[in-house]
């Protein structure tokens, strides 16, 4: 019996240093507060570990402007865009993984505000877009700019294919 409970306390301990680097997030007003561990990407750079406010404000066609600010606001980091999403899981923060760890930075999909099912989804570049579709095999919300039209979303999926972007809820 003793050895069963070593055992069993053996297996949590490596089950918890190998789980992904914890991720948290506090909610305040159009304000949420998110704590990574580990480098994390997003639009246009990768932050690294440390606490970051994400203050978002409505824009245009159901898009959102996105500031992500220091800890202590002191510090505007960059500005980005964001579209809705509807929450599918437990988690108040969504990453795309890389299918091979370590092969680049997990990325930031979006965050849920605490206790809601809606959150905010990032969108990214066509390029970043394909190039993390890729190596997550996940789809990705891209920003395109066709000639003569103000920039139109996309979802880019793990083979480069790009499709439409349509918001949560409206049937095709």
């Amino acid at each position: 019996m003793r050895t069963h409970s070593w055992l069993l306390g053996a297996l949590a301990a490596v089950a918890v240093t190998a789980a992904p680097a914890p991720t948290r997030a506090a909610d305040l007003d159009n304000q949420t507060t998110l704590t990574f561990a580990a480098p994390i990407e997003v639009p246009g750079m990768t932050l690294q570990p440390g606490a970051y406010v994400f203050e978002t404000a409505e824009g245009q066609g159901g898009r959102y402007t996105v500031r992500i600010h220091s800890s202590d606001r002191s510090k505007l980091i960059t500005t980005t865009e964001a579209v809705s999403m509807k929450r599918d899981g437990p988690s108040d923060v969504v990453q795309y993984r890389p299918t091979i760890l370590d092969s680049a930075p997990t990325a930031l999909k979006g965050w849920f505000r605490a206790g809601s099912t809606s959150g905010y989804q990032l969108v990214y570049s066509a390029r970043e877009a394909a190039a993390i579709a890729n190596r997550t095999t996940e789809r990705v919300i891209a920003s395109v700019t066709e000639d003569g039209k103000g920039a139109q979303l996309v979802v880019i999926d793990g083979y480069g294919k790009s499709t439409p972007w349509q918001a949560p809820g409206r049937d095709s």
